[in-house]
Formats: C-alpha cells, sequence, structure tokens
C-alpha cells in the first residue's frame, strides 16, 4: 500500500523542489541538485510509508541541511544565520518523530524556509 500523493505529506514537496530550482539559479548548483535528489528520495520514502528508502533519504536529507550551513558559512554569514537554521531543523526533525504523520511534513516547510533565507541572506550581502 503505498501513501496518494494528495497528502500533505507528499504533495508539500514542492516547497523543497521550488528551494532546489532557486538554489540552481542562483548558482549553487550543487546544493539544487543534492536537494533535488534529496526531494526524489523523499517522495520515495514517504509513498511507501516510511519502510523503503531509509538509508540514502535519511543520509542525503542530513547531507542537504549540512550543505546549506557550509554555504552560509563560506559566503561570510554570520555564525548565528549560519549554525541556528541547521540546529532548529534537526531539533524539530527529533521532535517530529514523537507524532510523526502530524509533525513531519511541516519540517519540509522548514527546510525550505531555511534555503530561502540563506538565498535572501546572500542576495543582501552582494
Amino acid at each position: 500500500m503505498t501513501r496518494p500523493i494528495s497528502s500533505f505529506i507528499m504533495w508539500n514537496h514542492i516547497a523543497i523542489a521550488h528551494a532546489a530550482y532557486r538554489c540552481i539559479r542562483a548558482g549553487y548548483t550543487s546544493m539544487g541538485l543534492l536537494g533535488s535528489a534529496t526531494t526524489a528520495l523523499s517522495l520515495l520514502y514517504h509513498r511507501s510509508h516510511e519502510r523503503d528508502y531509509i538509508l540514502p533519504e535519511g543520509i542525503a536529507a542530513k547531507l542537504s541541511i549540512l550543505m546549506v550551513a557550509y554555504h552560509s558559512r563560506a559566503s561570510g554569514l554570520s555564525t548565528l544565520d549560519t549554525y541556528l537554521p541547521a540546529v532548529l531543523v534537526f531539533v524539530l526533525w527529533r521532535s517530529s518523530m514523537r507524532s510523526y504523520e502530524r509533525w513531519h511534513p511541516w519540517l519540509h516547510l522548514v527546510v525550505a524556509a531555511d534555503v530561502h533565507y540563506f538565498l535572501h541572506r546572500i542576495s543582501a550581502t552582494t
């Protein structure tokens, strides 16, 4: 049995896909490609009700967050702008495990917001 694409945990991946697209357009190609691959793996993972693609999806998701932090720091953003979003995402991810179906879908939107925040801060400094 698979999860329908119309469920919130599935269709909200559009926010992450859009963030990945914006990364590519802004010249952060590796971050955009990793975000795109993570989005695809996450869709497969959630479609299977979290039974398939557990390891690759988890690794790609964590690497995506680390890549945003890396590019934030490498671009000269403050320590707060670099690490606070990453820590927030990690804490929310761990917290969402308590009521996965209810809270995890919102994490997708927080991750996308983190990327959009990074791109906004970068454009403000250039």
